[in-house]
């Protein structure tokens, strides 16, 4: 990882009880692009015990300045 500004970032998302009620989405973890650029490493901070899927979006602007500290 050259950099510590992560691509993108991994989301666990629980869905709510009821059908329509949002999900309650916890930051678990990030990815960066390999040397090479032809796949990403990612880190888990924690896995959820819950049931849940994972999400991975482009980081936020608040999101990026958070990993570099």
């Amino acid at each position: 990882m050259s950099n510590n500004k992560p691509s993108f970032i991994v989301y666990a998302v629980k869905d709510g009880k009821k059908k329509g009620d949002k999900g309650i989405w916890t930051r678990v973890g990030a990815l960066w692009p390999t040397e090479n650029g032809e796949g990403y490493v990612q880190t888990l901070d924690f896995i959820p015990t819950f049931t849940s899927r994972f999400v991975i979006l482009p980081p936020k602007a608040d999101d990026a300045e958070e990993s570099e500290a």
